[in-house]
């Protein structure tokens, strides 16, 4: 995709909002499971499974601010962010 292509329909949105809402849930998912993990309320299997989940799931979003396309700003700022929200 070319940034100056003419033609709007291939030009990505400024914010990538479904992988935004996929980082909200990974991380969401990740701190609720190790929370109910390390209380009690779950199994140590099924918070280890959770867990293991949302790092699959984790990938889309840092693998998508790495690329930039997160949102199309033009200091990496955002991207950056979404990226270390995941890997810190």
């Amino acid at each position: 995709m070319n940034p100056g292509d003419p033609r709007p329909e291939l030009r990505a949105p400024f914010v990538a909002w479904p992988t935004v809402f996929l980082l909200a849930g990974v991380i969401a998912l990740w701190s609720a499971s190790t929370w109910a993990g390390t209380r009690g309320a779950l199994p140590p299997w099924a918070a280890f499974l959770l867990c293991a989940a949302t790092g699959y799931f984790a990938f889309t979003p840092v693998h998508d601010a790495t690329h930039g396309a997160v949102c199309r700003d033009d200091g990496r700022g955002v991207d950056d962010n979404a990226a270390f929200a995941v890997v810190e």
